[in-house]
């Protein structure tokens, strides 16, 4: 299961960012991130008087490799957008860190709260399945917060090679059809 998630979440970021290498880092951070929420899990559900199985530790790692992606696609988006408007690729990131982390905290502190209802439950394996959730799904709130910022920041603007951005370039992707529907929803909520 953990192999499939991988593979999925693979190509799906290579797709995404027409990059070779930039895949690399935020799956990296992701894999890291998943190990640590194990490990995290087992201890916080030992502390609660819990066990858990083999399906509620592969569902967790699903979560949390679902959840990074979608934190790390947000973050390295809004990157790419900063980079066109910095000329120095930290201070494009930290404005990129600060423009998708309250979006990021929102999404996860949602997804925790709904899982620690799990709690509630009368089935043991569906409380447990809350608290490892929930837990992974923190540990991949802070390595998307201050693990994979700190990845990117080593590699700079190369990191989306072929396609790196340039300072003042303009963004391509105000131009298209989906701007110009972006534009029209947006004046018409």
């Amino acid at each position: 299961l953990l192999a499939v998630t991988a593979m999925v979440v693979a190509v799906l970021l290579i797709v995404t960012y027409r990059s070779p290498v930039l895949w690399l880092v935020p799956l990296t951070v992701i894999a890291i991130a998943d190990r640590t929420a194990a490990v995290s899990a087992e201890l916080v559900a030992d502390l609660m008087g819990k066990s858990l199985d083999g399906s509620t530790a592969g569902i967790t790692s699903v979560l949390v490799f679902g959840a990074g992606t979608n934190y790390a696609l947000l973050m390295v988006s809004r990157y790419r957008e900063e980079l066109r408007q910095r000329e120095d690729h930290r201070d494009a990131l930290s404005a990129a860190v600060r423009g998708s982390a309250e979006a990021i905290l929102a999404s996860n502190v949602t997804v925790v709260l709904a899982l620690l209802m799990l709690v509630f439950s009368v089935a043991p394996n569906s409380q447990s399945l809350g608290v490892s959730a929930a837990v992974g799904l923190l540990v991949a709130l802070i390595f998307a917060l201050f693990t994979l910022p700190a990845a990117l920041s080593l590699c700079g603007r190369r990191i989306f090679w072929p396609f790196v951005p340039k300072f003042g370039e303009t963004e391509k992707s105000r131009q298209g059809i989906w701007f110009r529907i972006a534009n029209v929803v947006v004046k018409h909520p």
